[in-house]
């Protein structure tokens, strides 16, 4: 199987559950079995008030607390770490996309990556279009260059006009 691309990929809701028990320790064996990009940023993104290093440490943890495979390296989980980046944000707050931006651009010039992002949204699907749309008027959604992935973790939307609705964000 053929590696992606070079990419950052952008987690919202990065301290949250369902990124700790499943979505970290998932990318951890993709990157093991050689799967994920030969570069690549890791990115969370949320409320908590956390270093960087706080969320490294808290991405070894849920590492090693919640990986399903039954013979398990660890070896690699410093490598795999030192590629993550956290970033404290108010979701509401169109500044702080702004700033989002800067910090995705700085990652992609010093890791070298090619503009590819992956918007990956492990949070409540009340947020869905707060985060999409502050996104939009930051200009992050747009890609200049390389290319731009959404996934929705959760139900999109609550019924088909609410799901037509984000889809237009």
């Amino acid at each position: 199987m053929e590696r992606p691309d070079n990419l950052v990929i952008v987690i919202f809701g990065a301290t949250g559950d369902l990124t700790s028990r499943k979505l970290l320790p998932a990318l951890y064996s993709l990157s093991n079995q050689k799967l994920m990009p030969e570069k690549f940023a890791l990115l969370g993104v949320g409320r908590s008030e956390l270093t960087s290093a706080e969320f490294r440490k808290k991405i070894e943890e849920s590492i090693m607390d919640h990986s399903e495979e039954i013979e398990y390296d660890f070896s690699h989980i410093p490598e795999f770490t030192s590629q993550a980046e956290y970033f404290n944000i108010d979701y509401a707050s169109v500044s702080d996309y702004k700033k989002l931006r800067s910090l995705i651009e700085s990652l992609c010039k010093k890791n070298c990556l090619k503009g590819n992002l992956i918007f990956y949204l492990a949070t409540p699907p009340s947020i869905y279009e707060v985060i999409s749309t502050n996104l939009s008027q930051s200009g992050l959604e747009i890609p200049s260059n390389g290319f731009r992935r959404f996934i929705f973790e959760k139900p999109f939307g609550y019924d088909l006009e609410s799901s037509r609705k984000l889809n237009m964000k």
